[in-house]
């Protein structure tokens, strides 16, 4: 729910700030955005940090877990607490330095002088953060490390994510935008996937007993559900890769600023 009412105002914001002239009616439904958009990050971080660490499912398959705890490293567990907030941090962080250095690859002039300055201060951020979760899953959930080191292949996961943590920086420096904004790209999908591998077969971890936990084969559907499922999805997926293929080709350059309008 909380999700749903960030997406209700950022395209409430989009859609409102050009209803008036007024700077501060604009202003507000810019911060309005800005801000929607920062706690979904947030919020969506806090969602995976709660899926690694796992919830107190019972034996009838359900739980319940308040919204907030101390943020003290206790038994207590919150959705948000002192873990999944980490989490929600360090998706803030690597989701705000893609960005950053996709305006970088697509806008000229001031904005991608802002973006480019932000993205370098980004990283310096998202370094350490992304060192203090590592740490911290390693504490409150091993087992998810002891699967990929029983996995030798998601070696070359997190040789990837290395790989684009550098490339991010490197690139940056060097003035290669799109290099440096595929690097991320490479960072995200690694970080996602090994984090993935390290889960399964668990989908949702119950902290009460692993047999309450819903893997892919008990929470699996019946053959028939997953072959049509296999089907659409393919197809589904087949239809959204060709949207961004030509969303990116009708797109592709840089966006420049048209001093009649009101933005890029």
């Amino acid at each position: 729910m909380i999700v749903l009412w960030l997406l209700i105002l950022r395209g409430i914001a989009i859609e409102l700030r050009s209803h008036h002239e007024n700077p501060l009616w604009r202003e507000f439904w810019d911060f309005t955005f800005s801000l929607a958009s920062v706690l979904m990050a947030l919020v969506l971080g806090t969602a995976l940090g709660n899926v690694i660490r796992g919830v107190p499912i019972d034996q009838d398959g359900y739980f319940a877990m308040p919204l907030f705890t101390d943020f003290q490293p206790s038994c207590q567990l919150g959705i948000f607490d002192w873990y999944t907030l980490l989490v929600g941090l360090f998706a803030l962080a690597a989701l705000a330095e893609h960005g950053a250095l996709y305006l970088v690859w697509k806008t000229t002039g001031p904005v991608q002088d802002r973006a480019r300055t932000l993205a370098r201060l980004l990283w310096w951020a998202m370094l350490p953060s992304w060192i203090l979760t590592t740490l911290a899953t390693a504490w409150v959930q091993p087992q998810l490390f002891g699967t990929l080191l029983a996995r030798p292949w998601t070696l070359a996961l997190v040789l990837l994510a290395l790989a684009g943590a550098v490339g991010m920086r490197l690139f940056a420096r060097r003035g290669q935008e799109l290099p440096a904004f595929l690097s991320s790209c490479a960072f995200l999908l690694s970080i996602l996937a090994a984090t993935m591998a390290g889960q399964y077969p668990d989908l949702l971890r119950s902290t009460l007993d692993p047999t309450f936990s819903v893997t892919a084969t008990n929470g699996a559907a019946g053959s028939y559900g997953l072959r049509v499922g296999a089907v659409w999805w393919s197809f589904g997926m087949l239809l959204t890769g060709l949207y961004f293929f030509n969303l990116f080709r009708w797109f592709r350059g840089k966006v420049r600023l048209d001093s009649e309008e009101q933005g890029y």
